[in-house]
Order: structure tokens, then sequence, then C-alpha cells
């Protein structure tokens, strides 16, 4: 297979991209479904198929570049904003681990799935005890 054909994105359909494009300026996936077009029976039918969409790699792949074109520097006003949040004195406590939580996806760090590997992951890094 050529290089060419390896590289191409998938395309989206017309009713795809007013999807990404509706939800991209802040509509709410059921909303954007019906701006889109989509032949939907009820709300819950497109609130359904909002969901459907977005679970599309292709969709959160385009929906991620038109925010980035959108907004080019909303990561770095997140992690700062987040690490005024951390910083903050008089902050609560939920906020701040909140904010770590934000903060540790925008890094890229994704915690493990699995409670137990957590554990031994933690208790690995920092030499803590067997339980």
């Amino acid at each position: 297979m050529s290089e060419d054909l390896k590289e191409k994105k998938p395309r989206l359909t017309s009713k795809q991209q007013r999807f990404v494009a509706a939800h991209a300026q802040g509509m709410s996936a059921k909303d954007a479904v019906v701006v889109a077009g989509y032949d939907v029976a009820n709300d819950n039918s497109a609130s359904a198929l909002g969901s459907m969409m977005l679970s599309q790699p292709k969709i959160q792949n385009a929906l991620s570049e038109a925010i980035t074109k959108q907004f080019p520097n909303v990561p770095n006003v997140a992690a700062e904003t987040l690490v005024n949040v951390l910083i903050n004195p008089e902050g609560r406590d939920g906020d701040k681990l909140k904010a770590i939580e934000l903060l540790s996806k925008i890094c890229g760090w994704q915690a493990p799935s699995k409670h137990a590997s957590l554990n031994v992951t933690l208790r690995d890094k920092f030499k803590l005890p067997e339980e």
C-alpha cells in the first residue's frame, strides 16, 4: 500500500462535519445531532446518537482538530488555570484533587484502569510496605 493511502484521514460525511462544527462551537452532542440534520424521533434518540458519535475515533479526532484550530492556546490556558487552583491557599481540597486529575490528563498521564495495578505501581514507586 502506498504511503499516500496510509496517511489519509478517514473522511467525514457532510452530516458528521456539521455535527463536529456545532459541537466544537459549544453545543451539546444532542443539539449538534439535530443541527447537523440527522433524523431523530425524540430527544432520547438524539442524545443516544450524539453519544455514539462522540465515541467514534474519527469524530473525536475531528473535534480535537477543530477545537485546536479555534482555540490554539486552550491547553496552556487550562493548565495555568488549574495550577492557580492548586496554589490557592483558600481552595477546597476537592477542587485541588480535580485540578490534579485534569492536569494529569493534559500532560498525557492516565490512571491505571485496575485498582490492584495502581496499588502495585504506588508500592513499587514509593517503596510502600506490602498489605
